[in-house]
């Protein structure tokens, strides 16, 4: 009796998990709730995001994101898959150039924690790439902080790479010089890491 109950129990909650994701919803379905005011200063960079999964033909897992903002130590931000929630650190270094007017440090953050809140992704990459001179990170779901150019239009490039790339429509670029992070300290830099 013990083993049939706790069998219909397992049932039970494997069977409230999956409900939570969705499966194969079109970018211009997907809601965004913001969850309070600072979340909502976020929205056209978040519309940005979903322009260019549209452009894309992307589908997500999930139909509903709720965006928060809140303080805590460490890193730029949480994506959570099972719950669609994103959470944005109001305390880090992303935050305060996003308030500065750097939008692409906060896109950048917005489109990793959608990539695991919404597509369920892992981190990759974790390397650099070398593009106008200067190293940028070669994917946005590197789990290190190697920065992002700006969204100024003689970018256009690397951004249409970035969310190329993010969609699995490329592989990471290799046409850039890239080295990986592994074979050096990353000590200096904001690592990611993600309670999921």
């Amino acid at each position: 009796m013990k083993t049939h109950s706790l069998l219909i129990l397992s049932l039970f909650i494997a069977l409230q998990s999956c409900v939570l994701l969705d499966e194969h919803v079109p970018a211009d379905e997907v809601e965004v709730v913001y969850q309070d005011q600072e979340a909502l200063e976020l929205k056209p960079l978040v519309d940005y995001y979903f322009k260019e999964a549209t452009k894309r033909d992307v589908f997500f897992k999930n139909k509903k994101v709720t965006i928060h903002t809140k303080e805590y130590h460490g890193i730029n931000g949480k994506g959570n898959p099972m719950t669609s929630d994103v959470i944005i650190n109001k305390a880090s270094k992303n935050w305060k150039e996003f308030q500065d007017g750097n939008n692409a440090s906060m896109l950048s953050t917005l489109a990793h924690e959608f990539g695991h809140a919404l597509l369920g992704y892992h981190h990759r990459g974790n390397g650099k790439l070398k593009y106008h001179g200067e190293f940028y990170r070669n994917s946005i779901m590197t789990s290190t902080n190697w920065g992002v150019p700006s969204l100024e239009k003689k970018n256009n490039e690397i951004w249409e790479y970035y969310f190329d790339e993010l969609f699995h429509l490329t592989d990471i670029e290799n046409t850039y010089t890239e080295d990986s992070s592994n074979s050096r300290s990353t000590e200096g830099f904001e690592s990611c890491d993600h309670d999921n």
